[in-house]
């Protein structure tokens, strides 16, 4: 393996490592999505989540209980109908953004609908200059450290390979951290016929 193939294949899993990152922040930021939008007359507050299920309602003062039935009912559900509208709109967002990932960071707009506040809101996934365990929890650091660990194994098997006979076998036990395989002793096989039984 040239190089340049070297080069390609760190690329690709660095690639792959910046993907897998910006995935796992995705799912973490609609886990913690929450969108709250108002009625037009500012009488009903509406917060919904992700899925746009099991919604918060709240009134906001005493105009609900002086108001028709009818005029109450239709700002919940216009209320619900714009929060569902906006967090809908930041989970398509938040997707593509995961999805569409590159190494060249832009900036990401989220959609935004009148009288409406959120919690979370997408973010770029960490540059190269990103240090694992500065920013973030725990849990997405584990997946920048295994792909930094499959980099370095693999620019280490491919400036072992083709250096001799045995420049794959030195190249494993390289990426292994040094340490060569060693495999169980196989058991003990048996020749000639079988002993006879005992009465």
């Amino acid at each position: 393996m040239d190089t340049s193939e070297g080069t390609r294949l760190e690329a690709l899993l660095a690639d792959f490592a910046g993907r897998y990152v910006a995935v796992a922040r995705a799912r973490l930021q609609l886990r913690t999505l929450s969108v709250t939008a108002q009625s037009r007359d500012g009488v009903v507050e509406a917060t919904v989540g992700a899925g746009g299920g099991a919604p918060r309602i709240r009134f906001t003062g005493k105009r609900c209980g002086e108001m028709p039935a009818a005029d109450l009912a239709q700002d919940i559900l216009d209320a619900l109908a714009t929060a569902r509208a906006e967090a809908a709109t930041r989970v398509d967002t938040l997707t593509r953004d995961a999805h569409a990932w590159s190494p060249v960071r832009t900036a990401s707009a989220a959609g935004s609908v009148p009288g409406t506040r959120g919690t979370s809101t997408p973010s770029a996934p960490p540059d190269a200059g990103h240090r694992p365990g500065t920013v973030g929890p725990p849990a997405e650091e584990r997946p920048v450290t295994c792909w930094g660990r499959m980099v370095r194994e693999a620019r280490t098997v491919v400036a072992g390979h083709g250096s001799g006979p045995d420049g794959g076998a030195a190249g494993s036990a390289a990426g292994s951290g040094g340490r060569t395989p060693t495999r169980a002793p196989a058991p003990p096989r048996r020749t000639g016929p079988p002993a006879p039984e005992r009465a």
